[in-house]
């Protein structure tokens, strides 16, 4: 249902507002689908519970540059108000069509493969405020400095476990530890999300077929049809990619509670 009117624009209180009404009063048997297109980010992560030390995050119509941490709605709000909110018995899709996403749900089995115009391509990532780069900065200054300590340290014979980033996943294969990291799920959830690029990367949009939007909801609307809406996860999942592959650097990601579902139909 399409509204209009400032009650409900995209900012922060109307979308935690919508996801509470979403998830009021399921009942075992439904479907609840919630589907966010717009600009996405990364803060630094002040709870010790991103690998990565970034916490993803949305950003609504009515941020504040100044005020940025009070204004996002991060991955943590999404995982504790969305994913685990889900009564049992309930199917739940989120589509999240920005920035950054990769891990915005925080659950517990991914799945992406890497893709290889003159679209007029333009990223959703909104830059952090300078406060918040310089922390980055700060972040990875001591990151060095400690590694560097523990490499001196074991060359003076010293048996010291030196700091690690996290691995990088093997975008070929299944992942199903890193996402969890900053929340994860009961793996009995019905739950998937589809985001429209890993945690590095930007989502585009672009003007496709005669109009302006997300490149990743275009290639899910367009796969859908394709598919007569009738499909799996996983095939949804590889039709998108081929859709955006050779014109897009983005890599969609399927995440969900459990890998068998990845092969479950999507509208049944």
């Amino acid at each position: 249902r399409r509204v209009h009117g400032k009650r409900n624009h995209p900012t922060k209180a109307n979308i935690e507002a919508g996801i509470a009404w979403l998830t009021k009063g399921l009942q075992p048997g439904d479907l609840a689908v919630f589907h966010y297109s717009g600009h996405g980010s990364q803060v630094p992560d002040t709870t010790g519970k991103e690998n990565d030390g970034k916490t993803e995050v949305l950003v609504p119509l009515d941020f504040d540059h100044g005020n940025w941490e009070k204004t996002f709605i991060s991955d943590q709000f999404i995982n504790q108000n969305l994913v685990r909110a889900i009564p049992k018995g309930v199917k739940t899709v989120a589509i999240f069509d920005c920035c950054h996403s990769g891990t915005v749900s925080n659950v517990n089995v991914m799945r992406s493969l890497d893709l290889e115009d003159d679209l007029d391509i333009k990223p959703r990532f909104l830059q952090p405020p300078e406060w918040m780069i310089q922390l980055f900065e700060q972040m990875v200054e001591e990151f060095l400095f400690g590694h560097q300590q523990g490499q001196q340290q074991g060359q003076q014979g010293q048996h010291q476990q030196q700091p690690q980033l996290p691995p990088k996943p093997n975008q070929q294969q299944q992942i199903t530890d890193g996402a969890a990291s900053a929340g994860g799920a009961d793996p009995d959830v019905e739950y998937w999300s589809f985001s429209g690029c890993r945690d590095d990367q930007t989502s585009a949009d672009a003007s496709l077929d005669g109009m302006r939007q997300g490149a990743f909801t275009w290639g899910y609307l367009k796969s859908m049809q394709e598919h007569n809406y009738d499909v799996t996860f996983s095939t949804l999942h590889n039709s998108i990619k081929s859709k955006l592959a050779g014109k897009f650097q983005q890599v969609p990601i399927l995440a969900t509670t459990r890998e068998s579902r990845l092969n479950a139909k999507v509208m049944r």
